[in-house]
């Protein structure tokens, strides 16, 4: 509660900066829609509700694509964050399967991070084609099949017992448990990971 209440005052205050409307994320969005890839991880108590058009100051997005788009994607994200140079420190943290694009305050406080993988520890990498084979238009977005998302939400749990709201998605969103998804990329029951 203490940390939403921090989030909400750090969110205003760079708002009324005009922050978000110069990050501009709708932009990248746009120049990403057709791409293989799709955005995970788009409910949670900090994303606001009418993301993508507004951003959560502090945090970042998570985009998952297929191995053979990853490259192309990287360079959209990094072009797109150049803009910002003259404002704002740029910072790109890069390893074999995930690009991180960091937007900072020249004073190193995140604004906002932009994350692309092509694969997640933990995940079978077959996953990625799969989930990307069937993401979904939302608008200026797409994301993953409910199916997918859960997967992704079980191995983000597994890793950070700490983030309850992964937690409280599983139990709300239990419809879209899928054992078999589960068996084929997770290795893992809902119930060994829920107890």
């Amino acid at each position: 509660m203490i940390n939403q209440l921090f989030q909400k005052i750090i969110r205003n205050h760079y708002i009324k900066k005009g922050v978000i409307e110069e990050i501009n994320f709708p932009l990248l969005c746009h120049q990403i829609k057709n791409c293989d890839c799709a955005f995970i991880k788009t409910k949670t108590p900090y994303t606001p509700n009418d993301f993508p058009q507004s951003i959560p100051i502090g945090k970042d997005a998570d985009i998952v694509c297929n191995k053979k788009s990853f490259k192309k994607i990287v360079e959209i994200i990094i072009e797109w964050s150049r803009r910002l140079e003259n404002k704002y420190r740029i910072k790109i943290c890069e390893d074999e399967y995930c690009t991180r694009v960091r937007i900072m305050t020249k004073t190193n406080v995140l604004l906002y991070q932009v994350d692309v993988s092509w694969y997640i520890m933990g995940i079978d990498k077959q996953f990625f084609e799969d989930a990307i084979s069937n993401r979904v238009n939302k608008g200026e977005i797409n994301i993953l099949e409910p199916e997918y998302e859960f997967v992704v939400r079980m191995e983000a749990y597994r890793k950070d017992k700490n983030k309850k709201y992964h937690r409280e998605f599983l139990e709300n969103n239990i419809c879209d448990y899928r054992l078999e998804y589960v068996k084929k990329y997770l290795g893992y029951k809902l119930d060994d990971l829920l107890k």
